[in-house]
C-alpha cells in the first residue's frame, strides 16, 4: 500500500491527524519517514519497527495500531487520547531497540553454537584405528575317514538291529547297550574335541576384544554419569542465555537480573523433558514483553516511592499487585498528610469491609496518631496502620529496606 492510498484520499481532519502522529514522533525520532508495506502504511525510521501503521478498513475508516497498543483505534479519536498512545510508544522505542537486525543476530548467535559444536577437539579415543585385524579360514577341518567310519558303524549297527530280544535273552540286551552306548560316547567326546580345538582361536579373539571393551567401558559410565546428573542444570543454563539475550535485545540490561532472580520468573516446569523449547520461549518472551510494557509505565509515573514500587514489582511481575501496594503506600501517605484520627465506627467499617477481624479494633483506635518511622514499621511488618490491613507481596529486601528509612527518620525526630 502506498502513502497516497492513505492520505490521498481521506477527509482534512484525518490528514491533520496524521500529520499530528507524524510530527509528534518526529520531536524524539528525527530520522523518520513513511513506510510503505503490502497492505499498510506505517511510521518508523530505517531498520526498525515502525512506531506505528495505518490500515484502511473495508468500509473506507483509517485506523492506526501503535506499537505495543493492544488494538487499533479509530483516526476520529481525540488528540488528547491518542497523545497517550503516542507517548506510551515513545517510551516504549526510549528503552528498546526494536532493530530489524534482532533476527539476523539471533541466526548469527545460532550459527555461532553450531560452529562451537564443530570445532571441538576429537578425544585421542575418535583418533584411534579400531579395525581388528585377524586371520581366519573358515572349514580347514577335514574329516578324512568320513566315509569308511560310516560304512563301518552301519555294517556293525545292522547287526544289533537285526537282533530279537526277549526275556531268555535280557542280559546280551544289556551286554549290547553298554557297547552302542560307548560307541555313542566316544564319537560325542571327539565331537566335543574337534569343536573345541577348532574355536579355541576364536575364544581367544573374544576375550581379547571383550578386554578392549572393558577399557572403554570405564570412562563411558563416568561421562554417563556426568551428562545425567547435569541435564537439568543445562536445560537451566540454556534458558538463563536465551532470557539473558532477549532482555539485552529489549534494553533490560539493568533490569533483568533482578526479573530473572524474580520468584514470579522462573517456571519450574520449564525444566520437565517433556516442555518444549519452543512453549519456554514463548512463556519467557511474553514474560520479558510484559516487564518492557510495565517497567516503562512505572518510570514513567510522577510518584516519589518510585524506587520502592519498583522493587515491588521485580518482586511480582505484576500491575495488578503493584497497583494494589500503590493504593496501600497512598492511603497510609494520604492519612499521614492530613494527620487526622478516624473515629471508631470508621476503623471498624474499614475493617470489616476487608472481611477482617474486630477483636483488636479497640489497640489499632488507641494508636492512631502514628509517626512517620511508625508507619514505615508497620508497612515494613506487611500491616497498613490505619486500617489494621494486612499488606502482602513486599519483599524481604523492601521489607529491610523500609525498616532501615523508619530507623533513620526516629533518630532524626528525637534529635530535633
Amino acid at each position: 500500500m502506498k502513502v497516497s492510498d492513505i492520505i490521498d484520499d481521506c477527509e482534512v481532519d484525518i490528514k491533520e491527524k496524521i500529520d499530528y502522529i507524524f510530527n509528534s514522533f518526529q520531536k524524539d525520532f528525527p530520522n523518520i519517514r513513511y513506510d510503505e508495506r503490502i497492505s499498510i502504511v506505517g511510521i518508523g525510521e530505517p531498520e526498525k519497527h515502525l512506531l506505528c501503521y495505518f490500515r484502511k478498513n473495508t468500509d473506507g475508516s483509517i485506523v492506526v495500531k501503535f506499537k505495543g497498543a493492544e488494538s487499533a483505534i479509530s483516526l476520529l479519536t481525540e488528540i488528547s487520547e491518542m497523545s497517550s498512545y503516542i507517548q506510551k510508544t515513545v517510551e516504549l522505542f526510549q528503552i528498546n531497540d526494536f532493530s530489524l537486525k534482532q533476527k539476523q543476530r539471533r541466526q548469527k548467535r545460532e550459527s555461532k553454537k553450531k560452529a562451537e559444536k564443530k570445532i571441538v577437539p576429537a578425544s585421542p579415543l575418535a583418533k584411534c584405528d579400531l579395525v581388528v585385524q585377524t586371520q581366519q579360514t573358515p572349514g580347514v577341518v577335514l574329516f578324512e575317514n568320513y566315509e569308511q567310519l560310516k560304512a563301518s558303524i552301519s555294517t556293525a549297527v545292522s547287526y544289533y538291529l537285526g537282533f530279537e530280544y526277549t526275556l531268555e535273552n535280557y542280559k546280551t540286551a544289556r551286554q549290547h547297550y553298554k557297547e552302542l552306548k560307548s560307541a555313542k560316547n566316544v564319537l560325542e567326546k571327539t565331537k566335543r574335541e574337534i569343536v573345541n580345538g577348532y574355536n579355541a582361536p576364536l575364544e581367544l579373539v573374544k576375550e581379547q576384544i571383550d578386554e578392549l571393551i572393558n577399557i572403554i567401558k570405564e570412562p563411558l559410565k563416568r561421562v554417563d554419569v556426568f551428562i545425567k546428573g547435569n541435564k537439568t542444570k543445562t536445560k537451566r543454563y540454556d534458558i538463563y542465555i536465551f532470557s539473558k539475550d532477549l532482555a539485552i535485545s529489549y534494553g533490560l540490561q539493568e533490569h533483568m537480573d533482578k526479573i530473572f532472580k524474580s520468584p514470579a520468573f522462573f517456571d519450574i516446569r520449564w525444566l520437565n523433558t517433556s516442555y518444549s523449547s519452543k512453549k519456554w520461549q514463548k512463556e519467557i518472551t511474553k514474560k520479558l514483553e510484559n516487564a518492557v510494557k510495565d517497567i516503562s509505565y512505572i518510570l514513567s509515573m510522577e510518584n516519589e516511592n518510585k524506587a520502592i514500587i519498583l522493587a515491588q514489582y521485580y518482586q511480582t511481575l505484576s500491575m495488578p499487585q503493584v497497583e494494589e501496594f500503590i493504593r496501600t503506600i497512598n492511603q497510609a501517605s494520604s492519612v499521614l498528610e492530613k494527620k487526622t484520627v478516624p473515629d471508631a465506627s470508621q476503623v471498624l467499617n474499614w475493617m470489616v469491609a476487608d472481611g477482617q477481624s474486630t477483636h483488636n479494633s479497640d489497640n489499632i483506635i488507641q494508636n492512631m496518631d502514628w509517626k512517620d518511622f511508625e508507619i514505615l514499621n508497620h508497612i515494613a511488618d506487611s500491616m497498613n496502620p490505619y486500617t489494621g490491613e494486612i499488606i502482602t507481596g513486599i519483599d524481604e529486601e523492601l521489607k529491610a529496606r523500609l525498616k532501615e528509612i523508619a530507623g533513620k527518620i526516629k533518630i532524626c525526630e528525637f534529635e530535633v
